[in-house]
């Protein structure tokens, strides 16, 4: 594990929130040996705008530094992570102008480079680590701003055109040619950026393996009826047809789906069925205990191009708890082939969930749990550490 570094991350999400984040999960524990500067979702004039009327959460008084920017955030053993809350920026995903959406992007990287300097500053950090975690709009702006020693690009999922809009790759492609290392999550997002930088490292997705096992110490699954669980969005990526045939064809299991609604239209389709229910977002620590009450958790995901770079962190956190899983083909997975039922239709999918259900035995819980301890985000960190120490050690050379 590195040490005594000081690490600035650009992050994409907020710190906080109903969800999992990878790179909140691998910044928590590098804290531990490090000084972690924590760059938050940068909010925009939009969110502001909305927080005064109430229909977001965002802290307003910190966005416009009427409060304190810097919180401090303890971790596990003794570390901390410094959350930075960045002043309004503009938004820029709506212009369609390509000169006037990369003015826009300038300015808020200067208003953003500015603040974070700022924050250097006060917490004596210099010569840093930059790491762009899913925002290379603002990692390439930023690039060289911030006296780093090191910049690497931490790429968890692909940039699509309705999320990021129809200039995300090109900001991507452009952002990663001229930087020290890109980590990415799976092997197929890999092997798609291998030509753009010579230093491409995958460091998969993991598990907080400890809080999920704590979380469900001493407690027994629970009898009928079986309970099937989707832990996650209901979006663009979600099976519909998939996930309501097995709905229709299995009035004897429960569903249970705990996440946001981004697709009103699949949610309503599957929520009209008695043996459903969706539930709102709940704080991560009650995730693990949903997953284990259940006899199977889904992953039905649809099989796009976008979908094939995705390494799921539900799949590790159904197995940390010993739940049985079926997912679609969506991506290739090898490792967990023995493990998880895989299904190429609804068919298939619904005869395997069947076949998890009625053949379940502690054995094979046991068998899930094991697999997962060995990928904690412990591990992962670890794995992340030393990439950042080959590429230090790489630049040194030079």
């Amino acid at each position: 594990m590195i040490k005594d570094q000081n690490i600035v991350c650009i992050g994409n999400t907020t710190w906080f929130g109903d969800y999992q984040k990878s790179s909140v999960q691998l910044l928590s524990r590098l804290a531990k040996t490090n000084n972690v500067l924590y760059v938050d979702y940068a909010y925009t004039i939009k969110d502001v705008i909305s927080g005064f009327m109430g229909k977001t959460k965002a802290p307003v008084k910190q966005i416009l530094g009427i409060k304190n920017r810097l919180d401090v955030i303890a971790v596990n053993d003794a570390g901390k992570v410094v959350k930075l809350t960045l002043p309004p920026v503009i938004p820029f995903n709506h212009f369609k102008n390509d000169r006037l959406f990369r003015m826009v992007l300038k300015f808020n990287s200067y208003i953003i480079a500015g603040s974070v300097k700022k924050a250097m500053r006060k917490l004596g950090m210099d010569n840093v680590i930059s790491i762009t975690s899913f925002m290379p709009f603002y990692g390439l702006f930023l690039k060289s701003k911030l006296n780093e020693k090191l910049n690497v690009y931490y790429c968890y999922d692909s940039i699509d055109g309705k999320r990021n809009g129809p200039r995300g790759k090109t900001y991507e492609n452009e952002y990663m040619k001229d930087i020290d290392g890109v980590i990415v999550t799976s092997d197929n997002l890999a092997a798609q950026k291998t030509s753009l930088n010579p230093n491409i490292f995958i460091v998969k997705n993991g598990v907080d393996f400890q809080l999920f096992r704590q979380a469900v110490e001493g407690c027994h699954k629970p009898g009928p009826p079986k309970v099937v669980c989707y832990t996650g969005s209901i979006d663009q990526r979600f099976e519909t047809e998939m996930v309501e045939y097995c709905i229709k064809n299995a009035p004897e299991y429960k569903f249970i789906f705990v996440g946001p609604v981004r697709n009103k239209g699949a949610a309503d389709k599957i929520g009209k069925y008695p043996n459903v229910t969706i539930k709102a977002p709940v704080p991560p620590e009650e995730i693990p205990l949903i997953m284990y009450n259940s006899h199977v958790g889904i992953i039905p995901y649809t099989r796009t191009h976008l979908n094939k770079n995705v390494y799921p962190l539900k799949i590790n956190e159904y197995l940390a708890v010993g739940t049985a899983v079926v997912m679609t083909d969506f991506a290739l997975l090898p490792e967990f082939e023995s493990l998880v039922s895989v299904a190429p239709d609804q068919e298939t999918f619904f005869a395997k969930l069947k076949l998890e259900i009625e053949s379940d035995t502690p054995e094979k819980q046991n068998e899930r749990v094991a697999f997962a301890s060995k990928n904690s985000w412990d591990s992962r960190t670890e794995a992340f550490s030393e990439v950042l120490q080959r590429l230090l050690e790489k630049k040194t050379k030079k």
